[in-house]
């Protein structure tokens, strides 16, 4: 009995099955390159942001006008400035720190002057580092997720934004002189968010009372962390 197999059959056969096998192969499409399965990726990133932008934000700021309660405007507000960094800002190149806390102050004034509440903002010798886009998303969720506590559980009047920097440590506080209880502005859900920005900057979170009334959040961050850190670092 013949065999099939190339080893048994005449050299004829063997060339003709090799030939094939030669022909099999050319025809399985290369794997891309790195470069290419990152053009793609970011491409279908593009057309999800994109979606995102033109469904959802659109519906959103079709709530915002017909809320009339302005805290729950606040609210909506808040969460248009998260789905705006989803789509655009962890997607711009890297900036410095004084342009990020230029448009952390630009934003915080803005939702401030629509509910009547004064905003106090003061910055000492800050150093205009480099700040990679995965850090400055991180600022931007934390402030505002500490400034949405202000309003929602203190009732603030007045948010006084402090930051400083001292020994390559960046500090970055926010209190307000509204009555909310401690434990509510440092727990739930948001306030685990914030932690965890937090770490993701190897940073800290701290919750203090007021002396006059009201709750301090303060983030400490190694300035060489916002320089260096990456959404891999994150989880």
């Amino acid at each position: 009995m013949s065999s099939s197999h190339p080893t048994q059959a005449s050299p004829g056969r063997w060339a003709d099955w090799l030939a094939r096998f030669r022909r099999r192969r050319e025809a399985v499409p290369a794997p891309p390159d790195p470069a290419e399965r990152e053009r793609i990726a970011a491409q279908e990133r593009a057309k999800i942001f994109r979606d995102l932008h033109d469904d959802i934000g659109v519906k959103l700021l079709a709530l915002l006008h017909t809320v009339n309660d302005v805290r729950q405007a606040d609210l909506v507000r808040s969460v248009i400035y998260d789905l705006r960094d989803i789509v655009s800002r962890s997607r711009r190149p890297p900036g410095t720190l004084l342009e990020v806390l230029a448009q952390i102050r630009d934003e915080m004034e803005q939702r401030l002057e629509a509910l009547g509440v004064q905003l106090a903002w003061q910055q000492i010798a800050t150093p205009d580092v480099p700040v990679t886009s995965f850090s400055a998303l991180n600022l931007f969720r934390i402030m505002r997720e500490a400034v949405t506590n202000a309003i929602r559980h203190g009732r603030a009047r007045e948010i006084r934004v402090h930051i400083a920097c001292e020994n390559a440590m960046l500090m970055f506080a926010i209190a307000n002189d509204g009555g909310g209880p401690l434990r509510a502005s440092a727990t739930g859900t948001g306030t685990l968010g914030m932690r965890e920005r937090a770490v993701a900057l190897g940073g800290t979170l701290q919750w203090t009372e007021e002396p006059a009334g009201g709750v301090k959040v303060a983030l400490l961050v190694p300035l060489s962390s916002l320089e260096s850190a990456t959404a891999g670092g994150m989880g």
